[in-house]
């Protein structure tokens, strides 16, 4: 269990971007969301923005505050991979567009 109070904040933008995450990739096609539809591109946006917050919050309560609990670490492993993702996708996007 975190320690500080930007620990619980991490681990609980970890439940976010976990929960987007799924709904992205299960929800989404069951429902006959498109890819690349409006509705598709603001579930991507706020997964892009949970992955962010989630490691920069790790990122800060693991070095500033010592938080050392496993919910931290597990946030800024998931949040780094995610961001780097959602980095790769947004590239792709704009290069697209400027085509």
């Amino acid at each position: 269990m975190p320690q500080t109070t930007l620990g619980r904040w991490t681990g609980f933008l970890l439940l976010v971007l976990v929960a987007l995450f799924v709904w992205l990739i299960v929800g989404a096609g069951s429902r006959g969301i498109l890819p690349g539809s409006p509705l598709a591109k603001t579930l991507f946006l706020g997964w892009s923005a949970a992955a962010v917050a989630t490691f920069v919050l790790a990122l800060v309560s693991r070095f500033k505050f010592k938080d050392r609990a496993a919910v931290v670490v597990v946030a800024m492993v998931l949040g780094g991979i995610c961001t780097v993702l959602a980095a790769f996708e947004l590239v792709e996007v704009a290069s697209s567009i400027l085509r």
